[in-house]
């Protein structure tokens, strides 16, 4: 099977409509039929449950659905690698999730393309989770996530460890100073997803409920806040500039001595370590003197 096959089917697997898979791919249904026909028949197994509105991963394609996006990003990747121009050497692929990217990673990672001028950096922002997997997979050289990987194929090193603090821009007036359980109602407070450790410590001491804002998002996060809209539990490496600035002011909290810690990490793939050194020690050596780093080595 090709990789034109292959991505017929992700896609098909994607649309769930063989008339909807044809026109995006420019060909006839009939084509897309024989596509997956062709797929079914060389693994002697049925991918796809049919119906008269719909299609359906089976069990089998389920399976073999990981193995076909494995398949597809490596044969992209190596045509990236064979291309690399003249100007480049090589390319390394980075991730991190969008809340570490924005406010921790970025001014490191300016660093590095300083250091490296002669690298085609590809960057991305994935879930700690889907890095990971993407280093598992070889889709990724270098990723920052916020839970430790216990994989024997992936290297780790703690980069910082930090509390939270509720803060809230000096324009919003309130009616309480003090948050806790009983005074949680005179807050707009913006429920950001810091993940399940912070969610579960949350739940805990203050009580499931619905609140004013909610996000995944940390841009959106900190345009209520610093438009005075609301406030949030923000973690230390992220809110002491602002703090620093006056920008944001904190707001105590009953309950602030259970309150998590987050911890970040650097992660990469054991079998490149020797390939990756010099890039690794140029980010470890550039979070050095944060107020919130715990001295990477």
């Amino acid at each position: 099977m090709d990789t034109e096959t292959l991505k017929t089917f992700l896609l098909l697997a994607n649309t769930k409509n063989f008339s909807r898979t044809a026109e995006i791919m420019f060909v006839s249904q009939s084509a897309v039929t024989a596509r997956i026909k062709s797929i079914e028949a060389e693994l002697n197994k049925t991918l796809f449950v049919r119906n008269k509105t719909s299609v359906e991963l089976t069990p089998h394609g389920k399976i073999f659905i990981h193995y076909a996006k494995s398949i597809c990003n490596l044969d992209l990747e190596s045509k990236k690698a064979l291309d690399v121009s003249g100007r480049f050497t090589s390319r390394l692929s980075i991730a991190a999730p969008e809340t570490i990217w924005q406010s921790t990673v970025f001014s490191k990672f300016r660093t590095l393309i300083e250091k490296y001028p002669n690298i085609s950096f590809n960057v991305n922002v994935l879930h700690s989770n889907d890095i990971v997997d993407g280093i598992l997979d070889d889709n990724i050289d270098i990723g920052f996530v916020l839970n430790r990987p216990t994989h024997r194929r992936i290297e780790t090193v703690e980069l910082w460890n930090c509390g939270y603090v509720l803060v809230k821009s000096p324009a919003l007036k309130l009616n309480s100073r003090y948050f806790s359980p009983d005074t949680l109602d005179d807050f707009p407070y913006i429920d950001m997803d810091w993940g399940m450790a912070f969610s579960n410590w949350l739940n805990t001491y203050f009580y499931p409920r619905i609140y004013p804002f909610h996000t995944i998002h940390g841009y959106l996060c900190m345009n209520l806040l610093l438009e005075g809209l609301g406030v949030c539990f923000l973690p230390e490496r992220i809110a002491s500039s602002y703090i620093e600035s006056g920008r944001l002011e904190k707001i105590p909290y009953e309950y602030s001595g259970y309150s998590p810690i987050e911890s970040g990490f650097l992660v990469w793939p054991k079998n490149n370590s020797s390939i990756l050194t010099p890039y690794l020690e140029t980010l470890k050596a550039a979070f050095q003197g944060e107020s919130f780093t715990v001295n990477p080595r």
